[in-house]
């Protein structure tokens, strides 16, 4: 058999056995898998599905039977109760997940209740401790199968205890592999890539085909885009065309800036499948940054047809609402994002956006706290609560979460631009000089800030060589990018000056003439520059001609005689 036929064979039978035990999410991820390996690769006489199935008792049990279908209407309590007393590896999963998730739904209506939606931390699930117990033991005499022990890790996550969380969600996969669901749980609990990289994997789990896409997952989390999307390459020449890998690089692509490539890959998506909605809400954030009321609109109205009930759906409604100046309104739709889906980190710092576009400060510190407690690996939530204690005049603050960001983001220009501001803010100038200039040796062609701060830093500290060199830069840059900046005349008017001092007079004279000849610069700068030029010519009046080098011709030597 080879090896798309394995893999086939693999992704029908695990497909079976999440469906089986209620873990949708994982079984879409497998569904997808398998919707894209060209059905002309896939030999159905060598197929070998599992058909243990059909002889299992449990599978003919009429309490599972009955339990399963309670449990797909969201009747988790019943369904829990009527697998109390049964035995099996898959009842006990049902009936322990079903309680589970019954807890979190009760553990959603208090939320919603008391209006605890800002500190949803201190509603717990009261079902936590009970499963705790239970699974427990039979941890620890390895009579769990792949999946209790996902749901066993779960639990352990919830009660923030991370290393035995690890330990058994690491050891689910090594028994069932495309569990998706438990990779990205694994995923959640390593924080930096000292972590990924201690983690206990067997040898036969890193040789198999999902561990790739774990790797890419984990990276992209990480911020490490470019080993993110190196590995992504090397799958989709492997895989072929792949929607997962896809939208990962679009993800990917959005987060480290490339919004231009981002919306490209996530609109062919769009166009392949018009009613989907997954990940959506990413394209509504680029349009809204890009300021493409026309294209949002429309996606906004798609959406709202096709379901208005999603979190995703609220998302695009809200940023379509943000966009509009109508903060309100966006504050409301990602509310009701967040009443949906309570953990939908980017529906978070999206409203935090909004608060600060209100000024209402204290709702935007909560929301961005929300967002960290949720995802501290989303460098978004730790920006905006910097830029909040920014604008709230207390750099010690902003520092600290600025500092946070650039732990996560290291090569971001506009991070360490951030914390520049705010060790000028503190008049912690050779501190706000370093940040800047790291800014600057992150070469991002579109950073203009750092050089321009760096220029007026020197220019205080009298330093003008430097100081000029920074502001050369800065007109080179605004040339490259071809912006027309009404700003660049602080650049333009210094080196004139400085060329004039530096009795530079054709340098200084040809800087003077660019800012007249420039129609985007103000009046003002104009007459600046023009009593300088009057400034270089009166030097030049005065200025006697210099003959030692010319060679005298009409001059007689002292020892020529005259003839009266």
């Amino acid at each position: 058999m080879n090896f798309e036929n394995e893999r086939f064979n693999e992704l029908i039978n695990s497909y079976k056995e999440l469906t089986e035990r209620g873990l949708y999410t994982s079984a879409k991820w497998v569904a997808e898998q398998l919707s894209n390996i060209p059905q002309n690769q896939i030999h159905t006489e060598s197929l070998t599905l599992n058909n243990k199935q059909e002889i299992n008792p449990e599978n003919i049990n009429p309490n599972y039977l009955l339990a399963r279908s309670l449990f797909d209407l969201k009747e988790y309590r019943r369904a829990s109760f009527l697998l109390k007393n049964q035995t099996g590896n898959k009842s006990r999963f049902l009936q322990l997940y079903s309680l589970f998730l019954a807890g979190e739904k009760r553990k959603e209506e208090e939320i919603y209740e008391t209006g605890k939606m800002m500190s949803q931390h201190d509603v717990v699930n009261r079902e936590l401790a009970e499963i705790k117990n239970i699974l427990d033991p039979l941890f620890n005499e390895d009579k769990l199968d792949g999946f209790e022990l996902f749901l066993f890790g779960v639990v352990l996550k919830n009660l923030k205890l991370k290393k035995q969380a690890l330990k058994s969600l690491i050891r689910s996969v090594s028994y069932f592999p495309l569990n998706w669901s438990c990779w990205l749980e694994i995923c959640d609990l390593c924080d930096d890539i000292e972590t990924v990289n201690s983690l206990e994997f067997s040898k036969d789990i890193k040789q198999h085909w999902i561990f790739p896409f774990f790797n890419s997952h984990i990276h992209m989390e990480l911020n490490k885009y470019d080993k993110a999307f190196q590995i992504c390459k090397e799958l989709e020449t492997k895989y072929g065309e792949n929607e997962h890998l896809k939208i990962e690089i679009a993800k990917g692509r959005y987060l480290s800036g490339d919004f231009e490539e981002s919306q490209k890959i996530l609109e062919e998506i769009r166009q392949k499948d018009p009613f989907r909605i997954d990940n959506m809400d990413i394209l509504s954030n680029i349009l809204f940054v890009n300021q493409e009321k026309a294209e949002l609109s429309h996606l906004a109205h798609s959406v709202m047809e096709i379901d208005k009930f999603r979190p995703e759906t609220c998302i695009i409604i809200g940023n379509y609402y943000g966009l509009r100046c109508e903060h309100e309104k966006a504050i409301i739709y990602f509310k009701r994002a967040l009443e949906l889906d309570v953990n939908y980190t980017s529906g978070w710092i999206l409203m935090g956006h909004e608060f600060i576009e209100l000024k209402n400060f204290p709702n935007a510190i909560q929301a961005y706290r929300m967002a960290i407690d949720l995802n501290p690996k989303d460098y978004r939530a730790w920006y905006g609560l910097g830029h909040v204690y920014e604008i709230l005049q207390l750099p010690m603050y902003a520092l600290y979460y600025f500092n946070q960001t650039v732990k996560l983001r290291p090569f971001d220009s506009r991070m360490w631009c951030a914390m520049g501001n705010c060790h000028e803010m503190m008049n912690e100038t050779q501190n706000a000089i370093k940040c800047y200039q790291r800014a600057e040796r992150n070469t991002d062609p579109q950073n203009i800030i750092s050089l321009r701060h760096l220029a007026k830093l020197f220019e205080n500290l009298t330093q003008l060589e430097n100081a000029a060199y920074y502001h050369k830069k800065t007109l080179i840059r605004l040339d490259e990018l071809n912006l027309n900046d009404p700003d660049k005349i602080d650049s333009m008017s210094f080196l004139a000056n400085y060329y004039k001092e530096r009795h530079e007079l054709e340098k200084a004279e040809e800087m003077c003439n660019k800012i007249l000849e420039d129609s985007n610069l103000e009046q003002k700068g104009k007459e600046e520059a023009q009593a300088l030029l009057r400034e270089i010519m009166s030097i030049r009046a005065q200025t006697p001609i210099n003959f030692s080098n010319e060679r005298m011709t009409i001059s007689p030597s002292p020892s020529t005689k005259f003839d009266p």
